[in-house]
């Protein structure tokens, strides 16, 4: 592939006012990115002599045609990013922060999604209430995350007042678990974890006792109460990821009927009784997980929202919509290649029905490394030394996308010879 093809996602977005017939008397809008000029506005090409016959270069749109609903994209702010935006200038701090959450000038985020506890980009594992014994959840405070994450919530919040966040649990307190653990492998580099990794499966998972699952949903309507009370409503929360997977960062494993049994006895029971909204994700399954673990659930409860990781197979069924989250973004070289890779997942989520995508890292320093130790990519970079914040390939892939999607839109149908398009029409 010629590196033109690599970053021509970035160089071809238009932004066009669809009517039913297109003239040259339409306002059409260009904005373009390519390696030497960052998100400028053109003007666009005059469309003149329009034919039906091939053309490699030929998009078409069908916009009577609306697929499904698209709720937005959203990036995941994490503690390790939250210490990396300290580390910049003070004085370029309030700019970052407009080319980020501005809804006039900036990324214009429909969701931010954040962790629950520590996460694999957190500086230790922790959870929200690690008072051993506190089952009725009163010990349960905010302490670390209004230092960390809370913050740029808010801030974000301050700047569109329209923005929904989305919380994942990693893993419920570690005293409520066989291991009194937070994750599955203590060490990833240690060989001796690794023989012993099937002993943690079965460990690592809660106690099957009703106090300790009657305690874990209290843990999860307390904690909702928790960041509305700091201003932080959630609007979605996901019961942990990869359910059945061994992982050095916090988790929490089961098997199918533990899990269902929880969420629908247990957890689905206390949102209604303690009258919490926020809807139930299913937790952030690769989709042989969601195949395994939530088919009897929607039965139960067809309220339940479904999130998906992972590689999504071309044979992917999922009968509704989902969201889609970017859990390991690349290398950490934060390259126009891998940038042009980002785009493809995307575009292969919304063709299988995905209605909102979540980008893995808003921002993190040269040297931030998650609990396995490798680099991830992010939409910023901060560099230890100069203090100075670099707009990775990623950043302008994100914002052509989101920032001008301002309100409820729909997908809708195209044909094109490669399939990287994706096409939105709002509904204003």
């Amino acid at each position: 592939m010629q590196p033109v093809n690599k970053i021509r996602l970035l160089l071809f977005f238009t932004i066009l006012n669809f009517l039913p017939e297109l003239s040259n008397s339409q306002k059409v809008t260009w904005f373009s990115t390519t390696t030497n000029e960052r998100w400028k506005q053109n003007n666009a090409p005059k469309i003149e002599n329009y034919s039906r016959k091939p053309l490699d270069n030929l998009i078409e749109f069908f916009p009577d045609e609306r697929l499904q609903e698209w709720k937005g994209f959203g990036v995941n702010i994490n503690e390790l990013g939250r210490k990396a935006f300290l580390l910049i200038n003070e004085s370029k701090r309030g700019q970052l922060i407009r080319d980020l959450f501005d809804t006039t000038y900036g990324c214009r985020f429909s969701f931010l999604h954040f962790p629950i506890g520590s996460d694999a980009f957190s500086d230790f594992q922790y959870s929200l209430n690690d008072n051993n014994g506190n089952f009725n959840m009163d010990g349960l405070n905010l302490n670390r995350d209004k230092k960390y994450i809370i913050p740029f919530l808010k801030t974000a919040l301050n700047l569109n007042k329209s923005v929904k966040f989305i919380g994942t649990v990693w893993s419920s307190p570690s005293w409520l678990k066989y291991n009194n653990g937070f994750s599955c492998i203590l060490n990833p580099a240690c060989s001796v974890c690794r023989q012993k990794e099937i002993e943690y499966f079965s460990l690592n998972q809660l106690i099957a006792e009703p106090q300790y699952y009657t305690a874990f949903a209290n843990y999860n309507t307390t904690l909702i109460k928790e960041y509305s009370n700091a201003g932080i409503p959630v609007s979605y929360l996901n019961i942990g990821s990869f359910p059945d997977t061994c992982t050095s960062y916090p988790g929490l494993l089961w098997s199918h009927e533990k899990y269902t049994h929880f969420i629908k006895d247990y957890l689905a029971l206390s949102f209604y009784q303690q009258q919490i909204t926020t809807k139930i994700c299913t937790g952030i399954f690769t989709i042989k997980q969601y195949e395994k673990y939530t088919g009897s659930l929607y039965e139960s409860l067809p309220q339940l929202f479904t999130s998906l990781g992972g590689v999504l197979p071309e044979n992917l069924n999922v009968p509704h919509d989902f969201g889609y989250f970017e859990l390991e973004t690349q290398s950490g070289e934060n390259t126009w290649e891998e940038s042009f890779a980002t785009f493809g997942n995307i575009s292969r989520a919304i063709k299988k029905r995905a209605s909102f995508y979540i980008y893995r890292s808003l921002i993190l320093s040269e040297d931030a490394l998650n609990a396995y130790g490798q680099k991830n990519n992010s939409l910023i970079t901060v560099y230890n030394q100069s203090k100075e914040a670099y707009y990775n390939p990623d950043f302008y892939l994100i914002k052509h996308l989101s920032h001008f999607l301002k309100g409820e839109s729909h997908i809708i149908k195209y044909q094109d010879n490669e399939g990287l398009t994706v096409a939105f029409q709002l509904h204003n």
